[in-house]
């Protein structure tokens, strides 16, 4: 399909937007996206925050002092990397261009569709169904990104560079367990990401796995006091509390739940907690309800939530295009309506491709579409993740 009919396509594909949980794109996308339809390589540079102060010198000293601190690198490391390609197909059967759609056409009346009109109506159903499962794939590798610094393709790992000692920790004792001290760990991985990260701006997040926020919970409830003195504010009954800030009112819209703010020993900031309950089905069989949750039940992850550290790149997909001119008028022949947002987080519709071949003589059209989409951490080390079932990488520092 060529880029004028690609767009009347998703344009009128997207009259009813589609709208899943996108919590982890919604994030990357808060300082807006940047797309690039022929690109497959991405060259950025991350920070590298740099805490040493300029040096003290005598007045009328020439040239450089032997005890002046000489910066010799970037603040950044600038890299290349591959962007990830997502691909979904689907197929419209022989079979559903022959026979009337029931919600559409009536029984017994000459009011029956053209094959070309069906085709139009089922694809634009299978195409919303094969973007919705895209962008779940694109949301797994945002969370894995935010978890670990990184995430996993079938090209390689994309790698972010996060420190050693912002990678791997556990629970001080284990948050199921009586001497569990679930607010002095997430001290402990503030006071890491301030000292080992150098991260200090924007507003600190808690984002729990439903395991992790409720161990918290009961914790909570054998230190009432703490609720006196205003060092917590969470429902213990679990339901959300009032009075989300304005600035992170846009987190609940793309999915998260806000459950409350505590505050740690570490910093009389307020962390503010949020839960994810949300799932994908890891296979096709729409009778498994064994679903994976994006977040790992166990996970605390804690974030510094500022625009500047996160960027959503889209890159050029791969799609060869529609295999004939009798596709490609048909499936472009709409009025052309401007392509929009998908998922009301900032992902541009701009950035799916669809084409559409025979499936085989008589036997139908075959769907193929295609996203390349890169959740880069400019700050690899604002954040951090522990897995609060387990204590043997301690979080204490």
């Amino acid at each position: 399909m060529n880029e004028t009919s690609n767009k009347t396509f998703l344009g009128n594909m997207l009259e009813a937007e589609i709208t899943i949980p996108q919590g982890a794109v919604g994030i990357f996308n808060r300082s807006g996206v940047v797309l690039d339809k022929t690109a497959e390589l991405i060259d950025e540079e991350s920070v590298e925050v740099i805490e040493t102060p300029a040096s003290d010198v005598v007045r009328g000293t020439f040239g450089i002092p032997d005890n002046v601190k000489v910066v010799t690198t970037a603040y950044g490391r600038r890299t290349n990397k591959i962007y990830p390609l997502i691909r979904s197909e689907g197929k419209i059967s022989s079979g559903q261009l022959n026979k009337r759609i029931i919600a559409l056409e009536k029984p017994y009346t000459t009011e029956i569709q053209s094959r070309q009109l069906r085709a139009l109506r089922l694809a634009r159903t299978i195409s919303g169904n094969m973007i919705s499962s895209m962008m779940r794939r694109h949301e797994i590798f945002a969370w894995e990104t935010l978890i670990s610094g990184q995430f996993d393709t079938q090209n390689s790992t994309v790698d972010f560079k996060r420190k050693d000692d912002l990678k791997g920790k556990t629970a001080s004792v284990a948050w199921d367990q009586s001497a569990a001290v679930p607010l002095t760990d997430m001290g402990y991985m503030l006071k890491r990401i301030r000292k080992i990260g150098k991260s200090a701006s924007g507003i600190p997040l808690a984002i729990m796995g439903e395991k992790a926020f409720t161990n918290l919970k009961n914790t909570l409830r054998g230190e009432n006091d703490l609720r006196n003195i205003r060092i917590v504010d969470i429902n213990l009954d679990g339901t959300a509390v009032d009075g989300i800030p304005q600035q992170l009112r846009g987190l609940v819209n793309s999915g998260f739940e806000y459950m409350g703010w505590i505050v740690t020993p570490f910093s009389a900031q307020q962390l503010h907690i949020f839960t994810y309950p949300h799932y994908y089905n890891d296979n096709d069989d729409t009778t498994d309800n064994s679903n994976t949750p994006y977040l790992d039940d166990d996970t605390c992850i804690i974030q510094h939530l500022n625009s500047s550290y996160f960027k959503s790149y889209y890159g050029g997909n791969e799609n060869m295009g529609t295999d004939s001119t009798y596709y490609n008028n048909l499936f472009g022949s709409l009025p052309n309506t401007p392509s929009g947002i998908v998922g009301g987080t900032g992902t541009p519709s701009d950035a799916f491709t669809f084409g559409f071949f025979p499936a085989g003589k008589g036997e139908g059209i075959d769907i193929v579409g295609e996203v390349s989409p890169m959740p880069y951490l400019l700050h690899p080390n604002s954040g951090l993740s522990i897995n609060t079932s387990i204590d043997t990488a301690s979080v204490a520092i």
